[in-house]
């Protein structure tokens, strides 16, 4: 297993996602098209010990790559379920031989999603971040705050939007983290004002956080995973999560 330096550590900055595939391929085009992201990605061999190797790693997600079809993809499932618990992503040799009976036996063996070799890869990192969400959250800390596809580690001071790493001006950094420990609440202009600018409320205008809020929602941009700042009017604001 070529796992990257610290990945095994029990204080892990970031998800770990393992990428499982043959000894005769290699993950690289599905690294590349998981992306740079907000998660670790790790190259695991299936072999004998990959088992043991998982365990020790201790996976936030796994997806399992068939390319060749050179062993089988719902045993290891099964494997991986049982030992590991963590979320599987199946993606299967060839469509033409994945029919929904074999489908429905790939989940019933463990896997949360069998996906087909053409998924593009935009639709593959959503699936991801789908099922990253709705996981159990094993590994996260306090001070990384998740709303629905933007990640905002507050002591690294880095935001991942879309599982990009997007640079974000101090102020509108601090105004996200704000927003992001209050998802789907109104937080006021005037509290806003006393927790991110540090400044009585009453001794400035409240355009400041206009201004601040419009450069937000465009480094946010928007998707289906996306949360939405939306304006409350004369009163603030509020991080919206997408819905389940």
């Amino acid at each position: 297993m070529n796992a990257a330096p610290g990945a095994r550590s029990e204080q892990r900055d970031r998800p770990v996602v393992a990428v499982a595939r043959s000894h005769r391929g290699d993950a690289d085009d599905l690294i590349g098209a998981i992306g740079p992201t907000s998660y670790q990605v790790v190259d695991v061999v299936v072999q004998k010990s990959m088992i043991d190797e998982l365990t020790d790693l201790s996976p936030d997600l796994v997806i399992i790559d068939n390319a060749l079809g050179d062993f089988d993809g719902r045993r290891l499932c099964r494997d991986v379920r049982r030992s590991i618990g963590s979320p599987i992503i199946l993606i299967p040799a060839e469509e033409r031989n994945t029919d929904d009976a074999w489908i429905v036996e790939a989940v019933e063996s463990g896997a949360d999603e069998v996906v087909p070799r053409s998924i593009s890869e935009s639709l593959l990192r959503s699936r991801l971040f789908s099922l990253m969400r709705s996981a159990p959250d094993r590994h996260r800390t306090a001070n990384e705050l998740v709303v629905g596809d933007v990640v905002v580690d507050v002591d690294g001071y880095s935001v991942f939007v879309g599982g990009d790493l997007v640079r974000f001006p101090s102020l509108q950094f601090s105004l996200l983290v704000a927003l992001a420990r209050r998802p789907n609440k109104v937080v006021s202009c005037d509290e806003l004002l006393s927790e991110v600018w540090g400044v009585e409320p009453q001794s400035v205008n409240s355009r400041r956080v206009r201004v601040a809020a419009s450069m937000l929602r465009r480094l946010l941009g928007s998707g289906a995973l996306r949360p939405r700042l939306e304006t409350v009017s004369r009163v603030g604001y509020r991080l919206i999560l997408p819905p389940p």
